[in-house]
């Protein structure tokens, strides 16, 4: 078994500035990811991907590996995240480095810890399954999803059958939230795509599944963590 664990980190965010480094209760963002995967045994590369020197810096401080400064055609606002993961992939095959299987952890996922991390490898190595990929439930069924119409009139945006469905008779869906994907190398290649034929589910907790797009997240997702050091 060897797998490649790649944290994407670009430096140009702009709805948090600076974000991928930005102070989340006394550490850099970017460290509770890094700190988190650095507690499992079985992963013994992980890489940040990043085109900025000072999230490199930052990264190396916390214990990743950061093997190169990510080209800028790979840095921008319409980059694919899956050009970003190949380019790692390549990189490190030039170098006679292969690796079997490819892990994701998206830096804006500080709470995802590295219990999470472990359970997804359990399950995606005890099933031998294609991929795995952490979900949480959807706060918003699609049921209650509505679309405006070219007349401008309210409509259904997923036609249902019972118009009186409770609440509680709904399906459960979930959405992905992000902090976790695990494939292996070959499905990567073979699709661009995290999700091969078998694709399992690892189902977090919508509190875990915080993921850090603004500065309301960030400050949530504080008041989590320290009233979770309350009672440690």
């Amino acid at each position: 078994m060897s797998i490649l664990v790649i944290i994407p980190a670009r430096g140009g965010s702009k709805g948090v500035l600076k974000k991928n480094i930005r102070n989340l209760n006394g550490l850099p963002l970017i460290a509770y990811t890094i700190l988190a995967a650095k507690k499992v045994n079985d992963l013994t590369n992980i890489i940040v991907s990043t085109d900025s020197k000072e999230i490199a810096s930052v990264s190396r401080k916390y214990g990743a590996e950061v093997p190169f400064i990510r080209p800028q055609h790979l840095a921008t606002d319409t980059a694919s995240g899956i050009d970003v993961i190949m380019h790692a992939i390549e990189f490190y095959e030039s170098q006679g480095s292969y690796y079997d299987d490819v892990m994701v952890l998206q830096p804006t996922s500080p709470l995802r810890d590295d219990t999470d991390i472990k359970n997804c490898l359990e399950i995606y190595y005890k099933n031998k399954c294609d991929s795995v990929v952490s979900v949480c439930e959807a706060q918003v069924h699609p049921y209650l999803y509505r679309i405006i119409d070219e007349n401008g009139k309210l409509q259904d945006f997923i036609h249902q059958d019972d118009k009186h469905m409770r609440r509680q008779d709904m399906p459960v869906v979930y959405q992905l939230n992000g902090a976790i994907y695990i494939t292996s190398v070959r499905v990567f290649k073979e699709r661009k795509s995290f999700y091969g034929d078998i694709v399992l589910p690892y189902v977090m907790d919508n509190i875990k599944s915080i993921d850090i797009d603004t500065e309301l997240d960030l400050k949530v997702a504080e008041l989590i963590m320290k009233e979770r050091m309350k009672h440690a």
